[in-house]
């Protein structure tokens, strides 16, 4: 079992920026809605999605899942899965903080919206990048990825995805919370079907 690293990118998914941002985009000027596009573009150059990903056979999947009955369920007719992590790295995170510091609640407000928004584009790139890749195996993932800490499926997991997926060689760290930093790092696990 290797990790695969990969640079991951997009464009700003500005629409969904402005969404988070609760900017109605019919109610803005076009000078407006020029003003917070550019700063959107200004922050979204402090974003580096990285990512990495690992074949797992399903035994190997099934005992990441630990207890969780909603991981099983969601592996039932698999024949594996695959895990992978994604962050917008540390530079966003700390440019909200700064901005927040000196005042720039819109600024801040921009940078945590870019970081969000970024890496959930990001994640879906990487499984779009999976899907095509698997499909040529004649392999095909499941409809929806999972996350530890939702369902039943306990943040605890974080600790083996951690190390799985040597998450240092991207820059994030897993605190004593099992929270990672930077906090915009996205981990999931995606069942394999197909070439049973």
């Amino acid at each position: 079992m290797s990790v695969n690293f990969l640079p991951i990118r997009i464009e700003p998914p500005v629409k969904m920026i402005l969404a988070r941002l609760r900017v109605r985009i019919p109610e803005l000027g076009a000078e407006e809605r020029g003003r917070i596009e550019s700063e959107i573009g200004r922050q979204f150059v402090k974003c580096r999605f990285v990512g990495a990903w690992l074949e797992l056979s399903l035994p190997e999947a099934l005992r990441l899942a630990g207890e969780s009955r909603d991981v099983a369920a969601r592996l039932e007719n698999c024949s594996g899965a695959v895990i992978f992590t994604v962050t917008a790295g540390a530079r966003i995170v700390e440019a909200a903080r700064r901005e927040f510091a000196d005042g720039s609640s819109f600024r801040a407000a921009v940078c945590d919206a870019v970081g969000s928004e970024g890496v959930e584009a990001a994640v879906d790139a990487l499984e779009l990048h999976l899907r095509q890749r698997f499909a040529r195996s004649g392999l095909a993932l499941g409809k929806r990825r999972f996350s530890p800490g939702y369902g039943d499926w306990p943040l605890e997991a974080q600790r083996e995805f951690y190390r799985l997926l040597e998450m240092s060689k991207l820059g994030v760290e897993l605190g004593d919370r099992l929270i990672l930093c930077p906090e915009k790092t996205v981990t999931a696990m995606i069942g394999v079907t197909g070439n049973e």
